[in-house]
């Protein structure tokens, strides 16, 4: 069976996320992601926040098992080191995945995808496994 899932987009304020979650409970939805543009200034505290309101919702349907949330912050190939560091950060405050993707300036400027596929898993991935 197809898993169905839903986004929730960042205009959404972090205090509805429990409300949020708990719906998504309550209908037996699949997966619910959170959407947030992490380049718009978001902290990795607002993050965690936003982690924590996830989790009380799910607590309060009544959910205890492992749930995931994954986060798609920028990053063109450059200082490796900060970077990983990034990556690091963003899974110490709750991210299950972090994906990574160039941003527009990167992709303006021509940035390969292959390239791209292995400054990711051949320079960071070594750095924050």
């Amino acid at each position: 069976m197809t898993t169905l899932g839903a986004v929730c987009i960042p205009q959404v304020p972090p205090e509805r996320l429990r409300e949020v979650a708990q719906a998504a409970d309550d209908t037996g939805l699949d997966e619910l992601w959170l959407w947030e543009e992490l380049d718009s200034g978001t902290t990795r505290e607002q993050f965690a926040a936003a982690r924590e309101a996830i989790d009380a919702g799910r607590a309060a349907a009544g959910r205890a098992d492992p749930h995931s949330v994954v986060v798609y912050p920028p990053a063109d190939p450059g200082d490796t080191a900060a970077t990983a560091e990034a990556v690091r950060s963003w899974a110490s405050a709750g991210a299950g995945t972090v994906v990574l993707h160039p941003t527009r300036a990167g992709h303006d400027r021509g940035l390969d995808p292959v390239a791209y596929i292995r400054f990711v898993a051949g320079q960071i991935r070594p750095l924050v496994n």
